[in-house]
């Protein structure tokens, strides 16, 4: 991967306390976790919701390789998630 064209890792937009979702899975020793996290979903709409602790607004697909770009709500009152392809 080009670093100058396709930068990975902690993007100048992403917040301290932020993380991306994903559906990767990875096998870890039982001693690496202390206790569970409270994450939440941040909407975006409201600036100050969930910025003061973890939080995700962005979801990972790996095995398409795809980033959520946007969320929008569906009548059904669900959020959709808007995937695009990440180039690498």
């Amino acid at each position: 991967m080009d670093g100058d064209r396709y930068p990975g890792g902690r993007q100048s937009y992403h917040g301290q306390n932020e993380l991306i979702a994903s559906n990767h899975v990875d096998i870890i020793n039982v001693t690496s976790v202390t206790s569970p996290a409270d994450v939440k979903q941040w909407n975006e709409k409201d600036d100050e919701d969930a910025q003061e602790a973890l939080y995700w607004r962005q979801a990972l697909d790996c095995q398409t390789n795809q980033l959520s770009v946007r969320m929008r709500s569906v009548p059904n009152g669900f959020t959709k998630i808007v995937f695009k392809k990440m180039l690498y």
